[in-house]
């Protein structure tokens, strides 16, 4: 035995998708529900049963405490998720996930620059 498994650690730990509108978070969280649970916070609810779903709505929701593999945040331009951006980094960061943040092109400025 080499003591290689197939299946890494990290691999079982669940995928954070946070998209407020949900028009990228729903198709990312069906593309990634077979590699891992995947907990979407949206407003916006997946077709799937196999998908976490918790209820984006008028301020960022209580998101269930675990150790993420991923963290996927959708910018879309609000100042609640800009506000929320830093905890978002500190959880990845603790996790030692792998972050990505996406957003257009025109949203990007000094402050947001310095926030990541």
């Amino acid at each position: 035995m080499n003591g290689i498994t197939s299946v890494s650690e990290k691999d079982k730990e669940p995928i954070l998708i946070v998209d407020k509108e949900g028009i990228i978070g729903v198709a990312l969280s069906e593309k990634l529900k077979n590699e891992a649970t995947v907990v979407l916070v949206s407003e916006s609810s997946p077709k799937n049963e196999e998908i976490i779903h918790i209820s984006y709505e008028k301020k960022v929701p209580q998101i269930p405490d675990n150790i993420y593999s991923h963290t996927f945040v959708i910018d879309d331009g609000s100042k609640t998720t800009r506000e929320a951006l830093t905890s978002f980094l500190e959880k990845a960061m603790n996790d030692k996930a792998v972050f990505l943040f996406a957003t257009k092109l025109r949203e990007i400025n000094e402050k947001l620059i310095e926030d990541l």
